[in-house]
């Protein structure tokens, strides 16, 4: 079993070698909101930021490795709620997250940036993601 898994992972990493190289990189700007018991009730109000970055290999036209980071703030405070008890309660936090991925894109169908016909694909990732944050 070991030695198909490796062998399997050699052909993904090899067969883009003699192929043109594409790499893609992106920029996440956006906003983020706590849904809980804690604060609003409201479930879509982005009250801090959140920036990120992916970076990604087009091994080949079918396969592609990623890596991708994130960061953002969550907070919520329960003199922001409309609710009678959660003014009551006067609970509130403030953490900071850190996100680091890394994953293996599956193409269904060949897909390369520079080529405008084939430009669309739907595909399969597969990541392993490590989150890490702290109590501000």
């Amino acid at each position: 079993m070991n030695k198909r898994f490796l062998a399997i992972l050699l052909f993904i990493f090899t067969t883009g070698a003699t192929l043109a190289q594409s790499y893609e990189v992106g920029l996440l700007l956006g906003g983020s909101n706590y849904i809980g018991d804690i604060g609003r009730e409201a479930y879509i109000f982005p009250n801090n930021y959140a920036i990120g970055g992916i970076f990604k290999w087009n091994v080949n036209p079918h396969y592609a490795v990623r890596g991708n980071y994130t960061y953002f703030n969550i907070s919520a405070n329960d003199a922001d709620a409309e609710s009678t008890y959660r003014n009551y309660r006067n609970l509130s936090f403030t953490n900071s997250v850190h996100e680091l991925g890394v994953g293996v894109e599956y193409n269904f169908f060949g897909y390369g940036v520079k080529n405008a016909e084939k430009n669309f694909t739907p595909y399969i990732l597969v990541e392993l993601a490590a989150t890490n944050y702290s109590t501000l």
